[in-house]
């Protein structure tokens, strides 16, 4: 049976800069918004507004505020990430 689980997210943002060093920038993320259930085993939209927060972002999935996974070490930071939910997510 599949388990449906909350979602919180948050994007963890990546500004590169010409040197190794990390730089945090600004965006809003739209899409879960808060309390939505999603099912493990199906595919859903993460949405945000870009902001200022560079060319790439971090997409990581929080359980209790902290990082529980990382969904997406480096994506374009361009609105939108598909997610298949894997199984091992819990709730």
């Amino acid at each position: 049976m599949r388990r449906a689980i909350a979602v919180f997210f948050v994007v963890v943002l990546l500004g590169l800069v010409s040197n190794p060093v990390w730089s945090a920038g600004t965006l809003t993320v739209t899409t879960p918004n808060g309390g939505q259930k999603w099912t493990t085993g199906k595919k859903y939209t993460i949405k945000w507004r870009k902001g200022n927060a560079g060319a790439h972002v971090k997409i990581q999935l929080l359980k209790s505020g902290k990082a529980y996974k990382t969904i997406k070490a480096k994506t374009k930071n361009d609105g939108a990430f598909d997610w298949t939910i894997p199984t091992s997510v819990t709730t």
